[in-house]
């Protein structure tokens, strides 16, 4: 099984990083924009795509 390390950065709050790690990325970052991850509630949407 791999991991994945990650840094989110808020969209409205540009200054706010957060760093997790998770075997599921993209259900891991679904879970933080829907507010599923307290410590990152405040500051969603985490991600932008290029």
């Amino acid at each position: 099984m791999y991991y994945y390390v990650y840094i989110l950065k808020s969209i409205n709050y540009p200054e706010e990083h957060y760093t997790g790690f998770t075997d599921d990325l993209k259900a891991r970052l679904k879970k933080h924009n829907e507010g599923g991850s307290p410590n990152t509630t405040k500051h969603k949407p985490r991600f932008t795509r290029k």
